[in-house]
């Protein structure tokens, strides 16, 4: 992944980074897996859920480096579960719904090969053609079916902020003068809804909305 600046953590185990960007955002040696088995016995916790990193759900990659990128988080996350006890560990996995055919054989994979119960989905990725889309959209029904074929939980994720608001839709819906945390509220609600419009066509179908800051 490091070699082509996909993504790595420094050396100093403080930073992430891709290419040309880096983030802080391990605040604590927790993030790491015996360091995170560590602080549950310390806080006496018997299970944690592990999500998928956004920075790894292929949005701006090549297609096979995006297939690569995937499998190597999926099936990272998946040698976690089987690893450890089953009462340990929940780990989530991803696909890119740029590529339906693709995502839902992943899937497939996933479930039927590693066991995994735990689909994590963006709110917003970037098609072939580089334009912003919406996980809500109607081609992505594929996706929806399978989790509900699969009686999956599933996970969606909100994030960059500036790249949501490029949304065709979001872009004809609200005005100028909304401030962005005004704004990424209102997409929030926007889109809870139209979860919840999934939520009530698949009888089986659990989801999550993680809530992010606007930033």
């Amino acid at each position: 992944m490091q070699e082509k600046g996909i993504f790595w953590v420094d050396k100093d185990r403080k930073f992430m980074l891709q290419k040309d960007w880096k983030r802080p955002p391990v605040t604590d040696s927790s993030f790491f897996l015996d360091e995170k088995l560590e602080w549950m016995e310390r806080n006496k916790l018997d299970h944690a859920v592990v999500l998928n990193l956004s920075q790894l759900y292929g949005n701006g990659l090549r297609v096979e480096e995006m297939k690569k990128a995937l499998r190597f988080q999926n099936d990272f996350n998946a040698r976690i579960q089987r690893e450890h006890p089953p009462s340990k560990f929940t780990c989530g996995f991803v696909v890119h719904p740029g590529f339906i055919r693709s995502a839902c054989w992943e899937i497939e994979r996933c479930v039927e090969t590693h066991g995994m119960q735990l689909l994590c989905l963006p709110t917003h990725y970037m098609d072939t053609i580089g334009t912003w889309r919406c996980i809500f959209d109607e081609e992505n029904e594929p996706i929806f079916e399978l989790a509900n074929k699969y009686n999956l939980a599933v996970e969606i994720h909100p994030y960059d902020g500036g790249k949501i608001y490029k949304i065709r839709k979001y872009i004809l819906a609200f005005s100028s003068y909304l401030d962005v945390g005004t704004m990424w509220r209102c997409i929030s609600f926007f889109n809870i809804k139209r979860l919840s419009r999934k939520i009530s066509k698949h009888a089986y179908l659990l989801c999550s909305w993680r809530t992010v800051g606007a930033n």
